[in-house]
């Protein structure tokens, strides 16, 4: 899964890079509390993060994603923005017997969030889908 804070640029304005610093050091830090045995987790640049989750199913999935995004920032922090944190996200499920390069996996993760229209308000997840590639390169 890869994703971005949206609008992470008014945080750096509205409350100097300092702060938008420390969100993104906080995300970091209850990220990686999220993990599970043989799960990783990363900062990747700006305000993009990765994570590699074992995945079971769609709905053990979801409800994992929740448990995240209700536990991405401390409430002390979020009290000090006074505003909520969204997130756009890109799954990509990683399949059997295939061996890919985790850039491309991020890449497809990538194409899943740029599917998420842009009049779309609040934070949202979507699963990469092989028609997504196909239809980037018929835009392209």
């Amino acid at each position: 899964m890869k994703f971005g804070v949206r609008s992470f640029r008014y945080i750096n304005r509205e409350f100097g890079y300092q702060m938008g610093d420390l969100v993104l050091q906080n995300i970091a830090v209850n990220l990686k509390q999220t993990l599970r045995e043989g799960e990783t987790c990363g900062r990747i640049e700006k305000d993009l993060f990765a994570m590699l989750y074992h995945y079971e199913d769609k709905p053990s999935f979801d409800s994992r994603m929740h448990y995240v995004r209700e536990h991405l920032l401390d409430e002390e922090l979020l009290d000090q923005l006074d505003m909520e944190i969204q997130l756009l996200a890109g799954v990509y499920r990683i399949r059997e017997n295939k061996s890919e390069y985790t850039k491309d996996m991020l890449d497809k993760a990538l194409i899943a969030i740029q599917s998420i229209p842009k009049s779309f308000l609040g934070s949202k997840y979507e699963y990469y889908e092989d028609w997504m590639l196909h239809k980037q390169y018929k835009n392209s």
